[in-house]
């Protein structure tokens, strides 16, 4: 699989997304603060972890075909607001407890961001991809924001396959159970790699 190649496990996005053009005016009138990458101008959602657990669902199964044999790992901190992949705060491990009893993810993966041209290493059943989530930003109403950075791992002892990442920025409406994407659409690469 190579860059230009959708990954087998990606599904298409769902709306060619007017996404990119409102993170673009969200970024505009993000309240001065030029360090925010994610989420500008929005707060963090009050959501409970069964909450957050149903909208990360449901972001997941818009963004790859999860099926038993995709394996995905949850790092364990959430993506920063900053642009870059360190420094977010930690990931609760109710929610990672909750990704894996709905059958989402399988389990965390602590590997740093590896060198450019490189995987991150991951002790794991399969290769997969490693997950890095945003928090839930609150836009409007039942409105949510989030972003989840996904990148190929390698097991340990293997010879890796070449590097493939990319960060997906997702609207999503509802409340409790029940989220629905509204709109998805790839954040540009410059987020993920300053302050790397």
């Amino acid at each position: 699989m190579r860059d230009h190649e959708p990954a087998p496990t990606r599904r298409a996005a769902t709306a060619p997304a007017p996404l990119a053009v409102l993170l673009g005016l969200l970024a505009a009138c993000g309240g001065g603060d030029a360090e925010v990458a994610r989420g500008p101008g929005l707060s963090v959602a009050g959501l409970s972890v069964a909450e957050r657990a149903a909208a990360y669902d449901a972001a997941l199964h818009a963004g790859f075909d999860v099926a038993p044999g995709l394996t995905l790992l949850v790092a364990p901190e959430h993506l920063p607001r900053t642009a870059g992949l360190a420094g977010g705060p930690p990931v609760a491990p109710a929610l990672v407890a909750a990704l894996r009893t709905r059958g989402i993810v399988q389990g965390t993966c602590a590997a740093p961001p590896p060198p450019e041209g490189e995987v991150p290493r991951c002790a794991a059943a399969a290769p997969g991809y490693l997950l890095r989530l945003s928090e839930p930003y609150g836009v409007a109403g039942d409105t949510i924001q989030l972003y989840v950075d996904a990148e190929r791992y390698a097991l340990p002892d293997a010879t890796p396959s070449p590097p493939f990442h990319f960060e997906t920025a997702y609207q999503l409406v509802g409340r409790g159970d029940t989220w629905r994407v509204l709109r998805e659409g790839r954040v540009p690469p410059e987020a993920r790699t300053r302050s790397r």
